[in-house]
């Protein structure tokens, strides 16, 4: 249920209520005297009896819990109800005493009349009290919830871009060191390659801003990436990408797999050794499932600083993104890494 929809119901409600212990008066009539002139005339009767208990319900709904009870000022609560009930019962007491019928003799004793009287009105009052405090815990719980939820969401993308802000610096980071080492051996690629990275930052700074992004556009994204990450690699190292598929109007998270596949060239790449990278992503049903395998290779420890905080992003991402839609599972068999991630439902 929608915060804002919640003083209209418990108006409503209300409304409902009021509008019903008028009526009860005259049908209670009408069914006893079966006299309808006498029915109609006992609804004036019913709004003169029911003015009061109005007024100490909305007196309290609109003033004296609001601005007293939830605002730290609770004698105003408290005095505020006391004086009504004073007033109330000075009313009530003058009523009966200017209402008593002439005679010497009382059925009655008068002052047990006027306690139980008295009783009465302090009682119910008490409860038009408390059903005012109970609409108004209502309406307050559902404003904290909803405010609640709404600085949960305000973490959440804020985090969201702390964690794209670290992102983006790492790949460009090492795109930047393959083309400074390219620029040694092939000056016209290195300046292609750097053309090439001018289009990649214009999609990871500006186009990345929205929640989602389309997966075609991703996937040339990657591709562009993975073009880069093999300026690295000489003749011994075999790069497979797998992309065939048909994105469709899909949309995901943007520079979700960067991180596997930076980490597949960074430790499964040896200059001196075979090795290889094979990139897939494909639609299983209406799920999408990339797989990023590649062969193992151990780095001097100096070379693995920093190794594992691009896959600690990318798990807090999916965790917030598609929380309890994903799957991601990593593994280690015959010297060969494979990290899988499945987003469920997306297609």
């Amino acid at each position: 249920m929608r915060v804002n929809r919640i003083p209209l119901l418990t108006l409503s409600i209300q409304v409902v209520a009021w509008m019903l212990i008028v009526m009860t008066v005259p049908v209670y009539v009408y069914l006893m005297s079966n006299d309808m002139s006498a029915a109609l005339n006992s609804i004036s009767m019913g709004l003169r009896g029911i003015t009061p208990w109005f007024l100490i319900f909305y007196i309290n709904y609109l003033l004296l819990i609001p601005k007293g009870l939830f605002e730290d000022r609770k004698w105003l609560f408290y005095v505020g109800n006391l004086i009504l009930l004073a007033v109330h019962l000075y009313l009530n007491i003058t009523h009966m005493h200017h209402g008593r019928p002439p005679g010497p003799h009382m059925p009655f004793n008068p002052n047990l009349i006027l306690g139980m009287s008295c009783t009465f009105v302090a009682t119910l009052q008490l409860l038009i009290t408390l059903l005012a405090l109970g609409f108004r815990f209502m309406i307050r719980y559902y404003r904290l919830k909803e405010k609640s939820a709404h600085q949960k969401q305000e973490a959440t993308e804020a985090e969201l871009q702390w964690l794209k802000s670290q992102l983006n610096p790492h790949f460009l980071f090492n795109t930047l060191n393959n083309i400074s080492s390219l620029t040694q051996i092939d000056a016209d690629k290195a300046q292609d390659s750097i053309g090439q990275l001018s289009e990649l930052l214009r999609y990871a700074m500006y186009e990345t801003a929205d929640e989602s992004v389309p997966l075609a556009r991703e996937i040339q994204f990657m591709k562009n990436y993975i073009d880069l990450m093999a300026l690295r690699c000489n003749d011994s190292t075999a790069i497979n990408v797998d992309f065939d598929m048909d994105p469709k109007s899909v949309m995901i998270a943007p520079l979700l797999f960067i991180c596997p596949i930076e980490n597949a060239f960074k430790h499964g790449v040896n200059a001196r050794m075979a090795s290889f990278v094979d990139v897939s992503l494909r639609i299983d049903g209406n799920d999408l499932v990339f797989v990023c395998r590649n062969s193992m290779n151990e780095h001097a420890e100096e070379d693995r600083a920093g190794h594992g905080i691009g896959l600690a992003n990318l798990q807090k991402r999916l965790d917030l993104i598609y929380p309890g839609r994903y799957s991601y599972v990593t593994s280690t068999e015959c010297n060969v890494y494979t990290c899988e991630i499945k987003i469920k439902g997306i297609c």
